[in-house]
Protein backbone atom coordinates (compact mmCIF):
# COMPACT_ATOMS: atom_id res chain seq x y z
CA UNK A 1 0.00 0.00 0.00
CA UNK A 2 3.38 1.97 0.01
CA UNK A 3 3.10 2.81 3.51
CA UNK A 4 3.80 1.16 7.02
CA UNK A 5 0.74 -0.24 8.38
CA UNK A 6 -1.34 1.69 10.54
CA UNK A 7 -2.64 0.81 14.06
CA UNK A 8 -5.98 0.23 13.08
CA UNK A 9 -4.49 -2.40 10.87
CA UNK A 10 -3.76 -5.17 13.25
CA UNK A 11 -5.43 -7.90 11.23
CA UNK A 12 -3.25 -6.82 8.36
CA UNK A 13 -0.26 -6.73 10.38
CA UNK A 14 -1.20 -10.30 11.89
CA UNK A 15 -1.87 -11.65 8.22
CA UNK A 16 1.77 -10.14 7.28
CA UNK A 17 3.83 -11.48 10.01
CA UNK A 18 2.18 -15.04 9.42
CA UNK A 19 3.49 -14.92 5.89
CA UNK A 20 7.03 -13.84 7.46
CA UNK A 21 7.11 -17.00 9.24
CA UNK A 22 5.72 -19.10 6.36
CA UNK A 23 8.16 -17.26 4.09
CA UNK A 24 11.37 -17.65 6.63
CA UNK A 25 10.48 -21.34 8.20
CA UNK A 26 7.89 -23.16 6.69
CA UNK A 27 5.55 -25.37 8.65
CA UNK A 28 7.87 -28.56 8.43
CA UNK A 29 11.17 -29.06 10.74
CA UNK A 30 12.73 -30.94 7.79
CA UNK A 31 12.34 -27.90 5.59
CA UNK A 32 14.15 -26.02 8.08
CA UNK A 33 16.95 -28.31 8.64
CA UNK A 34 17.29 -28.81 5.31
CA UNK A 35 17.84 -24.96 4.67
CA UNK A 36 20.23 -24.99 7.84
CA UNK A 37 22.26 -27.26 6.33
CA UNK A 38 22.09 -26.04 2.77
CA UNK A 39 23.56 -22.68 3.71
CA UNK A 40 25.83 -24.33 6.40
CA UNK A 41 27.59 -26.16 3.26
CA UNK A 42 28.10 -23.10 1.27
CA UNK A 43 29.74 -21.59 3.94
CA UNK A 44 31.85 -24.20 4.16
CA UNK A 45 32.75 -24.57 0.61
CA UNK A 46 33.23 -20.33 0.33
CA UNK A 47 35.83 -21.48 3.50
CA UNK A 48 37.98 -24.12 1.65
CA UNK A 49 38.48 -21.89 -0.90
CA UNK A 50 39.16 -18.57 1.04
CA UNK A 51 36.30 -17.12 -0.74
CA UNK A 52 35.19 -14.24 1.26
CA UNK A 53 31.27 -14.31 2.71
CA UNK A 54 29.40 -13.49 -0.70
CA UNK A 55 25.51 -13.12 1.13
CA UNK A 56 23.51 -10.70 -1.01
CA UNK A 57 22.32 -7.57 1.59
CA UNK A 58 19.38 -7.53 3.29
CA UNK A 59 16.80 -4.72 3.30
CA UNK A 60 16.17 -2.30 3.46
CA UNK A 61 13.32 -2.97 0.95
CA UNK A 62 10.62 -0.41 -0.36
CA UNK A 63 7.24 -0.32 0.08
CA UNK A 64 5.50 -1.21 -2.52
CA UNK A 65 4.35 -4.93 -2.97
CA UNK A 66 7.28 -6.59 -5.36
CA UNK A 67 7.51 -10.04 -3.40
CA UNK A 68 3.57 -10.75 -3.39
CA UNK A 69 2.17 -10.05 0.07
CA UNK A 70 -1.09 -9.25 -1.55
CA UNK A 71 -2.15 -12.36 -2.49
CA UNK A 72 -0.37 -14.44 0.33
CA UNK A 73 -2.02 -12.32 2.66
CA UNK A 74 -5.32 -13.12 0.92
CA UNK A 75 -4.65 -16.72 0.98
CA UNK A 76 -3.76 -16.59 4.77
CA UNK A 77 -7.69 -14.94 5.55
CA UNK A 78 -9.13 -17.27 3.35
CA UNK A 79 -7.49 -20.30 5.21
CA UNK A 80 -9.24 -18.57 8.53
CA UNK A 81 -12.57 -19.32 7.28
CA UNK A 82 -14.62 -21.90 8.00
CA UNK A 83 -14.18 -24.94 5.71
CA UNK A 84 -16.60 -27.59 4.60
CA UNK A 85 -15.33 -30.10 6.54
CA UNK A 86 -12.91 -28.67 9.43
CA UNK A 87 -13.83 -25.65 11.38
CA UNK A 88 -10.70 -24.15 9.21
CA UNK A 89 -9.92 -24.42 5.32
CA UNK A 90 -6.57 -26.64 4.39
Amino acid sequence: MGRNPLQHNMLLQACIRQVNLDALWGRETTTIEASHCSVNKLLQLWASLGVPLNLPRVGPYSLDDTFGYGIAVAMVLKSRKPGCYAQYQQ
